[in-house]
């Protein structure tokens, strides 16, 4: 047995809920020719048709636009006997165009549609801003993918979560083998470490980076020069911190200030260092010579009636002779050597960490290298000689004066040509 007085304040707490929630809710029965009378309506869907509801049909309530819609889905209730789900655009009340989503649930007996209960949501704002948010996305992927400069975006595992074109197009390397491994595998060796200590920091928050110049594994042992930016951002959505590196290539400006450091450093006509080259570097080897007790070497090469050379084959030939001896000194020397054009016929070398036995032994050397050596002008053979002096220095007991041990050294190097020549005229 019903209990009457609990179903009709159920009934009441029902309707007073319906009057109070944000969504529209209505009540409609099949009236004569097809139409549908509302039989309840709350005070949302009142506020948003802006005039009285119950008691009028749904096609007077309603622009005409909008009553065909919601006849062709009250059409399809009836078909499918089961809730209908749609949107649509409407300028219900006239001023401005609302979003609302609309869901419609027979009330049936039997195969026969009763009642039609109707919740009407309106969406504008959430459509809005997701309309938006939607913008500034497409926005920001096509920033992302058409920027100028490089973009990745790497996880806290060092692997790429993102590449934009510019980045994929410093490598020769398929996307997904790019994104399979960790970025410090596309950085140049000889910059791996540095580049992921930086990397370390920034995935941990405690730095950013601006301008770090790095060298990609490109093709060739070169690589490609780019300027990184790197600092850390957060995925709201996963709460898992990502870098962005931002690489800007600067092959271009590094391959001028190599190109300005040449010739700043280099003798144009033989490629080797010239005078300011190898002033620093023999102050920089006296002091090492001083502070850690060690000896080395000066040596002093003079050419030949170098004048003579010029006066009589012309200054290419004379140019041939200097580029023929810089090739001698380049080629007998080693790599830690300085070799150094420092006058218009006159070279130097420093010799580090050699004794004098070392010393006279690449004096010989020299010499022997030099021996037989001819240029070819105006299709005559021109013979190539040079004289070579050497002044040792020891760390342990010299003074290291650079002036003295240069002028020691080129006193040696005359009294050599000195004694060749007497020799010369005595055979």
């Amino acid at each position: 047995m019903t209990n009457a007085p609990y179903a009709a304040a159920t009934t009441d707490a029902l309707a007073l809920a319906l009057e109070h929630v944000a969504d529209g809710v209505f009540t409609a029965v099949p009236s004569d020719e097809g139409r549908w009378r509302l039989s309840t309506a709350n005070r949302a869907l009142a506020r948003l048709l802006r005039r009285d509801l119950v008691g009028h049909h749904l096609c007077e309530v309603l622009p005409r636009a909008h009553w065909r819609r919601l006849r062709l889905q009250l059409q399809e209730l009836g078909r499918v006997l089961q809730p209908v789900e749609f949107e649509v655009d409407a300028d219900v009340d006239g001023s401005r165009l609302q979003h609302l989503r609309i869901r419609l649930l027979p009330v049936t007996e039997g195969s026969e549609i009763k009642q039609v209960v109707g919740i009407v949501r309106v969406q504008t704002e959430t459509i809005r801003i997701r309309r938006e948010y939607m913008g500034l996305r497409d926005r920001f992927a096509s920033v992302f993918e058409y920027a100028p400069y490089g973009v990745c975006f790497v996880g806290t595992n060092t692997r790429p979560v993102m590449v934009n074109r510019a980045f994929q197009k410093f490598f020769d390397r398929p996307l997904k083998q790019m994104t399979a491994e960790s970025i410090v595998g596309l950085i140049h060796p000889d910059d791996q470490l540095v580049f992921a200590k930086a990397l370390d920091k920034v995935l941990d928050g405690s730095r950013s980076y601006d301008g770090m110049e790095v060298r990609l594994a490109t093709k060739g042992e070169k690589g490609l020069w780019v300027s990184v930016s790197m600092s850390l951002a957060r995925d709201y959505a996963a709460g898992e911190p990502y870098a962005i590196v931002q690489a800007v290539d600067i092959s271009a400006r590094k391959a001028s200030e190599a190109e300005l450091l040449r010739l700043a450093t280099q003798d144009h006509l033989t490629g080797l260092y010239n005078r300011m080259v190898f002033d620093q570097n023999f102050r920089a080897a006296l002091t090492n010579a001083k502070r850690y007790k060690r000896q080395g070497a000066v040596l002093f090469i003079d050419m030949d009636d170098f004048k003579s050379v010029n006066d009589t084959f012309g200054h290419k030939a004379g140019d041939a002779a200097l580029k023929a001896v810089a090739d001698v000194l380049r080629k007998t020397m080693r790599e830690t050597d300085t070799v150094a054009r420092i006058g218009g016929d006159e070279f130097a070398v420093i010799l580090e960490e050699v004794d004098t036995q070392q010393a006279s032994h690449k004096v010989e050397h020299i010499r022997t290298a030099l021996e037989g050596l001819t240029v070819t002008a105006h299709g005559k053979t021109v013979q190539v000689n040079a004289s070579v002096g050497v002044r040792e220095f020891d760390g342990r007991v010299d003074s290291c004066v650079p002036d003295d041990i240069l002028n020691a050294a080129d006193k040696d190097m005359y009294a050599r040509k000195e004694a060749q020549k007497a020799q010369r005229i005595a055979s």
